[in-house]
């Protein structure tokens, strides 16, 4: 089965490069491995305690907030072609694969402070991402059901419309998923 989707996953890249006919980083062997390796309880526990916790810049923090979203819906409204990172377990995360696995590096290693900063696109019912789109996405293809997300508070409405929002959650509800 794992050679079964390293090769899925090299395929993808050669695909993407002859339509593309640009250079592609075709991963080593040690890359492979370790986007095979799962991240551990701890580290997931840590980054997402340490994004809840993230204070925005003074500047910002009129603006935004960091509010706990379902990580399914937020994914279904995040459709942006070019820079989506799709779940690895279809076998296709070549956007920026590089810093994917940095990323997964630095939650395993607590390295990790600020939740993903999105944007909502109302008239396209879909959202946007300024930053953190490894970071979702090494916790969504880790099977996280929920993450601290930043947006504005104007989204944050927006959002809570669509169900994306979780309700004030406590630590057992947390710890119950």
């Amino acid at each position: 089965e794992q050679e079964c989707l390293d090769t899925r996953f090299i395929s993808d890249m050669l695909k993407q490069y002859h339509e593309t006919q640009s250079v592609v980083h075709v991963p080593t062997s040690e890359e492979l491995f370790a986007l095979h390796l799962p991240l551990t309880q701890d580290a997931i526990d840590y980054a997402l305690g340490s994004m809840y916790d993230y204070r925005p810049p003074s500047h910002m923090r009129r603006r935004v907030v960091v509010m706990w979203c379902k990580v399914a819906k937020l994914d279904k409204l995040w459709t942006e072609v070019d820079y989506r990172i799709e779940p690895f377990a279809r076998g296709s995360n070549v956007y920026n694969f590089r810093k994917y696995l940095k990323s997964k590096e630095n939650i395993e290693m607590g390295k990790v402070d600020e939740p993903m900063h999105i944007y909502v696109d109302r008239a396209a019912k879909q959202i946007g991402v300024y930053n953190g789109r490894c970071r979702f996405s090494n916790l969504r293809d880790a099977g996280v059901p929920y993450v601290p997300v930043m947006m504005s508070r104007g989204d944050a409405n927006w959002l809570n419309k669509m169900d994306v929002i979780v309700p004030i959650m406590t630590e057992e509800d947390m710890c119950d998923n």
